[in-house]
């Protein structure tokens, strides 16, 4: 029961001894050939619409749109920009995802703090431009279980969301 309840680096690492072939990495459980897949000819199935969104005054403001087809959590296309107004992220992250209807839009906990310039939460400057987030959970807890979802194939990834791809396969440990 606890191996199957934790990622298997985790596995390996505190219950075997074993190190990690991918140490350093932080997504070492992501496989392209496991991962990435283009499943928009079953969009019709999906029954639930998410957006993931990561807003970023030094770094770029991401959004994600996934949805949920059968037990496969599937993102389908991203917004990735930098250098924009919170009113003019949430113009193109409105505009990206159509008329499309989204039952949670989630946000880095972070945007619980207060924009520098409005004085306002980002997470409420969100909400009054049309984007009404939910935190997300941004702990190893939540990582752990973006790994085991990794891991597992429950995750599938478009291939023309690059910059995701990119960082799955790129980003380290404290990055």
């Amino acid at each position: 029961d606890l191996k199957n309840s934790v990622p298997s680096y985790i596995w390996d690492l505190e219950y075997l001894a074993k190190p990690s072939e991918s140490a350093g990495q932080l997504y070492g459980e992501f496989s392209l050939d496991r991962n990435v897949l283009d499943m928009t000819g079953r969009m019709k199935e999906a029954k639930s619409f998410f957006r993931f969104i990561d807003w970023g005054l030094a770094h770029p403001t991401v959004c994600l749109y996934a949805c949920i087809i059968e037990k496969t959590l599937f993102i389908y296309d991203e917004y990735t920009r930098n250098g924009l107004t919170i009113a003019s992220h949430c113009d193109a992250i409105k505009s990206r995802g159509g008329a499309r209807s989204f039952d949670w839009s989630v946000i880095d906990p972070s945007a619980f703090r207060r924009d520098p310039i409005t004085k306002q939460s980002i997470i409420g400057e969100f909400s009054k431009n049309g984007v009404f987030c939910i935190p997300g959970d941004n702990t190893d807890r939540g990582i752990d279980i973006l790994k085991m979802f990794l891991e597992r194939g429950i995750v599938k990834i478009h291939p023309k969301c690059r910059s995701l791809l990119y960082g799955l396969e790129n980003v380290q440990y404290g990055e």
